[in-house]
Formats: C-alpha cells, sequence, structure tokens
C-alpha cells in the first residue's frame, strides 16, 4: 500500500511540474505576441531625428524608420519556419531583376512601433489579393540602405503576422490607401532602426504649418517610363506641399489627400516602386506615397494619403488587433494534465 501511495504522490508531482512546465509555456507564447501599448499609440508621436526622381542617395541612418516588406516564392515560411530558414542569397535579387530570383514582390513602409509599420494599400493587397490571406509569405526588412544587398550587420528582418489594410479602400478612386501590416516578433530599436514621428491630431492648418522643404524617400525609380536604376539605393528628395484647390491632378479629395510636387517645372517627384514610403514635413510623416499621373512630370504631382485623418484609424486597429493570442494546443495539454492531476 504504501508502494502504491508513493507512487501516487510521484505521479502527482511528476503532472504538478508539467503542468507548471506548460503554464510557463503558455505565458512565453503569449509575451511573443506583438502588442499595442498606450505609450506606443499613434496620438503619442516618437521623437526621432518608391526610387525617387530628381533626388540625391542618401543612407538608412537618415530615414531609420523605413522598412521594406518583400514575398518569396521558393522559400516560403508559411509552415513554421522563421527568419533563419530563408535563404538570404538567394532571396535578394540584383537590380537587374534577373527572371531566375525567387523573390517578386518589393513594398515600403513606415516603422511606427516595434513591431507595427504603415503602408499603401494597393500593393500589397490589391496587386496581389493573396498576400492578406498568407501574410506569412512576406517578411520585412529595416535597417538597411541597400535592400536588395543587405549583408550589412545594421539590418534586421522579421516574418509577417498580419496585413490589415483599410477597409474603405477603393482602386477606382484611390481612397484611404493606407494600411498596416504587424510583425511576428518586434525589431530591436537602434541608431538604424526608429520609430517614425506621426501627428498628433488633425491639423486644419497643415499648408501653413508645413513649409518647404518636405521631402519623400524610397527605393522606387529614379528614371522616369524606364525598368533602370529600381531599388538599388536609397534617395530623398524635396517638394513642396500643394493646396488642394491648387493640386491639377483629377480625382484629388482633401478629405483624404494631399499633392506634393513641382508644379510648373516638374522633374522632382516619387515614382512607381516607391508606394507605402512616407512624405516628410519637419521631420514627420504627413502622408503615404500613393499614386501620381507618370513621374515628375510638369503640373502632374503625386497624391498621399493624408495621415492626419487616419489617427483614429490607425488607434482603432492597433488596438483591435493587438489581443493575445494563445496556442490552443498548450491549452489542452494544460488541461488533460489538470484532469489527472485530479483523478490521482
Amino acid at each position: 500500500m504504501r508502494d502504491i501511495f508513493r507512487q501516487r504522490q510521484t505521479m502527482k508531482m511528476l503532472l504538478l511540474f508539467t503542468l507548471m512546465s506548460s503554464f510557463q509555456a503558455l505565458i512565453a507564447t503569449a509575451s511573443e505576441v506583438p502588442s499595442s501599448r498606450d505609450e506606443t499609440l499613434i496620438g503619442s508621436a516618437k521623437k526621432i531625428a518608391v526610387r525617387v526622381v530628381g533626388g540625391e542617395i542618401t543612407n538608412i541612418r537618415n530615414y531609420p524608420f523605413l522598412v521594406a516588406f518583400k514575398s518569396s516564392i521558393t522559400n516560403n515560411p508559411v509552415n513554421g519556419e522563421t527568419t533563419k530558414d530563408l535563404k538570404f542569397q538567394q532571396n535578394f535579387p540584383s537590380s537587374s531583376y534577373h527572371s531566375h530570383t525567387p523573390c517578386q514582390h518589393t513594398y515600403y513602409s513606415d516603422l511606427i512601433d516595434d513591431s507595427v509599420a504603415t503602408t499603401a494599400v494597393k500593393g500589397p493587397t490589391y496587386g496581389d489579393k493573396w498576400i492578406a490571406e498568407s501574410p506569412l509569405r512576406f517578411y520585412a526588412i529595416a535597417g538597411a540602405t541597400y535592400v536588395y544587398f543587405p549583408a550589412f550587420s545594421s539590418m534586421q528582418m522579421e516574418l509577417i503576422d498580419r496585413i490589415l489594410p483599410h477597409t474603405n479602400f477603393r482602386f477606382s478612386n484611390m481612397h484611404h490607401d493606407i494600411g498596416l501590416f504587424r510583425l511576428r516578433k518586434p525589431f530591436y530599436i537602434s541608431s538604424y532602426v526608429r520609430y517614425v514621428t506621426l501627428p498628433l491630431a488633425y491639423d486644419a492648418n497643415i499648408f501653413q504649418r508645413y513649409t518647404d522643404p518636405c521631402t519623400v524617400v524610397g527605393w522606387g525609380r529614379h528614371i522616369p517610363e524606364s525598368d533602370k536604376g529600381v531599388g538599388t539605393y536609397l534617395r530623398s528628395v524635396n517638394l513642396s506641399l500643394i493646396q488642394t484647390e491648387k493640386c491639377p491632378v483629377p480625382g484629388v479629395d482633401d478629405k483624404v489627400h494631399l499633392c506634393a510636387g513641382m508644379l510648373e517645372e516638374g522633374g522632382r517627384d516619387a515614382c512607381q516602386g516607391d508606394s507605402g514610403g512616407p512624405l516628410l514635413c519637419n521631420n514627420t510623416q504627413i502622408g503615404i506615397i500613393s499614386w501620381g499621373k507618370g513621374c515628375a512630370r510638369p503640373n502632374s504631382p503625386g497624391v498621399y494619403a493624408r495621415l492626419d485623418l487616419y489617427l483614429n484609424w490607425l488607434n482603432e486597429t492597433i488596438l483591435n488587433n493587438s489581443a493575445v493570442e494563445i496556442d490552443l494546443n498548450v491549452i489542452k495539454i494544460m488541461i488533460v494534465q489538470l484532469i489527472m492531476l485530479l483523478i490521482l
């Protein structure tokens, strides 16, 4: 009898130990899920200090909030793999875009938290509708001046956990061209990876507050109407904000858009491949590169999603998608262990 009693006590101790281990694993799993915090919401702007036409080459340390996110066709991390399973040399094509490279798409965004970034909607969710359904096919790159040659110690790479487009986006009029993506794990904040500063609130005097120069940054085309020189170097260019009533681009709506460019002379603009990048004025991101008619044409400035009109949407979307996600398998194991413990 004593032996049986001792065996039961031993079994109870073992089950109790494994139950505690499962509970610790559950907490660890929950802690890895990116979550929003009051101090990281959009209204509390952080202070920090696609290829652009007519600009100059710059460095990621000048714009450490820029993030590129890419798709991989032959090396998809969709079955539980991590960034360590991605083959860097195969996943980053050269600037000549050879057809054999598995990496097919590149989009750009701006880091607003260590695990959340803003972007334009039309590329990642309408140009390729399957992206929102399979976000883990995509990974984000931060801290890299040359996103196609990322062999630098400053570079960080994380898988994308979720893509959150604005539900009212319409490709027909390019309204609400804004979205968020959330990383599976947060970036490590450094001198090469930082948050962007966003507006604190809607600004009715935005055109009077932000005077020249405003700046756009990206890896997109720097030669209009050409596929040459795309994606090799990060570039920036200074532009003027243009009041909506003076913007000659059809379809611009001051409820959702901003115009910026060089009206009469042209020659400076964002271009194809820059979508999702920032429009910066006085070191604050006030817009997201969205669309335009051609690139750097006279009397055809670029159009941007106006960020101060989306602060509530950004905050609500982050809060609604930051609930702790718990591994159901761990919960099932814990329930079985608890039942066995009670039986004994």
